[in-house]
């Protein structure tokens, strides 16, 4: 699993770039077949609400084109939740990642069954 586009957003890319960076991932993975499914991610509020719902309309947008499965945000039950984030506020700490597995579980898991 990869998870890509935040660090496009911390850098401040502009939208237009992410998209089209994000589109070119998600075009040659599905058209190798592999098995894709899509988890977004936030920025912080000092990028302004702009550029953040920009931001985060992304990933949806980009999980109806190619049909994908979506979990809204990567970091749901772990961001602002105690001892689950590292002191950069950005990553996970061990057991937010234990929830963060448990988030993605759930979407990669039918994708696991064989046909």
């Amino acid at each position: 699993m990869g998870e890509f586009g935040g660090n496009d957003g911390l850098r401040g890319l502009r939208i237009a770039d992410t998209r089209d960076n994000l589109d070119r991932i998600l075009a040659a993975l599905t058209a190798s077949d592999t098995k894709v499914v899509i988890a977004g991610i936030t920025l912080p509020p000092d990028y302004g609400p702009d550029y953040i719902k920009q931001f985060n309309e992304t990933y949806s947008l980009l999980a109806k084109k190619y049909h994908l499965p979506m979990l809204p945000f990567l970091l749901k039950g772990v961001f602002g939740t105690a001892g689950m984030m590292q002191a950069d506020r950005t990553h996970a700490t061990a057991a937010g990642n234990r929830i963060v597995a448990q988030n993605v579980l759930g979407l990669v898991q039918p994708l696991l069954k064989k046909n």
